[in-house]
């Protein structure tokens, strides 16, 4: 009996989400080298393979959630969404404007070393398979939330049905297919780091840079979660606890498309709103990111420091504050994908050369882990914050 329950108990720690992702890596992490290269590709291609199913049906999964929510909040969908742009514009506002801490405390004067990506020994899957995108992210979710406003005032029972039926379906995607595989899909990607050996390249060539970066992440995200928290200590640790597993997929993965089924269940335990949880997260995702709004202002500073060009001042920064967040609406949350969008700008507005250009996209690709992680961990804050908003406002999504 005894040793059955400690069978059992054994068994639940296991399910848990943190301890199979924290096994699953240290795994890697310890055995990697061990393995023959044939599996480690065959792993990597199996988790690539997981990700290019999970992004093929994202499209559909934000249709169905957000046109399922605004649905549900009948009159309420226009405040919804006001309400929910309003606090994105103001938190991404905040989190670009204190990166420039980093210049008032003069930091900038840190001078990387250069990335030298060539000698990178990336990690090649056994197979590549890839889905035909039918439809973009932003295209999904302009038209779950035209569908949900229409029939929000022309009810149609139908169309109702029909969006349940949907969203009964996508919920049993991401509860039933993509959890279950959940430590499958992680183990590809921390193998391919080992291989790579980036994380080392990041700890030993950038430190500075790295750990300037990492302690204003989680000094904001904690104001963040305090914030939520309404600064109880206890119920802080809670919603960072359950939001870890999100934030070590998005590390893992580099993505936050990827991260983000367990970034809903993150939020559906925060809130206790699954309604709301897979409103926000899926419409949230590629707007949204706490992680780019710090990261990529101090290496922009940094590197035109290493260059040579004067530092900039409020207003130049002002500016800049401005074209990011606008460019923040035509992101893609795929690794490299703020960079790519931002590279442009830093170019035709802040003097950036091209050597300027490849290192700051370099550095930021190196980075990528732990800035989704900061992205996800941001997202997960956002949710809560806004339910407790809503729920204030009793404009919160009814359950269905």
């Amino acid at each position: 009996m005894r040793a059955r329950m400690i069978f059992h108990q054994i068994k639940r720690i296991l399910q848990n989400s943190s301890v199979s992702l924290i096994l699953v890596i240290a795994f890697a992490l310890l055995a990697g080298e061990a393995l023959p290269h044939q599996i480690t590709t065959f792993l990597y291609a199996i988790s690539l393979s997981i990700k290019e199913i999970l992004l093929f049906v994202l499209p559909l999964v934000i249709f169905t959630y957000l046109a399922s929510c605004v649905l549900s909040l009948r009159n309420g969908a226009m405040i919804f969404m006001s309400v929910l742009i309003g606090m994105v514009v103001v938190s991404n506002f905040f989190s670009i404007l204190t990166a420039y801490i980093v210049h008032i405390a003069n930091l900038v004067a840190v001078a990387p070393r250069r990335v030298d990506a060539v000698t990178i020994d990336t990690l090649v899957p056994l197979w590549f398979f890839s889905l035909p995108k039918l439809f973009r992210n932003d295209h999904a979710m302009f038209a779950g939330l035209a569908v949900g406003f229409f029939f929000t005032y022309k009810p149609v029972v139908m169309v109702e049905r029909v969006v349940h039926r949907l969203k009964f379906l996508v919920d049993f995607f991401m509860n039933r297919l993509f959890i279950p595989l959940l430590p499958l899909f992680i183990l590809g990607f921390v193998l391919k780091l080992k291989h790579e050996g980036i994380l080392g390249q990041i700890l030993e060539d950038y430190a500075p840079v790295f750990g300037i970066i990492t302690v204003l992440q989680v000094t904001y995200l904690l104001f963040m979660y305090s914030l939520a928290a309404r600064f109880h200590f206890p119920c802080g640790v809670d919603y960072f606890r359950n939001v870890f597993p999100a934030a070590l997929a998005g590390f893992t993965t580099m993505s936050s498309a990827a991260a983000m089924p367990i970034s809903i269940r993150s939020a559906e335990r925060n809130t206790g709103n699954s309604e709301t949880a897979r409103a926000v997260i899926p419409a949230t995702l590629n707007i949204h990111m706490i992680g780019d709004s710090i990261a990529i202002p101090i290496m922009m500073m940094v590197i035109l420091r290493t260059f040579g060009f004067e530092p900039l001042n409020i207003g130049d920064y002002l500016i800049f504050t401005g074209y990011f967040m606008i460019a923040k609406f035509g992101i893609v949350g795929v690794p490299g994908g703020s960079i790519l969008v931002m590279v442009p700008v830093l170019e035709a507005q802040f003097g950036f050369t091209p050597e300027m250009s490849a290192l700051i996209t370099a550095l930021y690709i190196l980075f990528d882990p732990i800035v989704t992680a900061a992205n996800v961990s941001g997202n997960g804050a956002l949710v809560i914050l806004f339910d407790k908003a809503m729920k204030k406002r009793r404009l919160a999504p009814i359950q269905v």
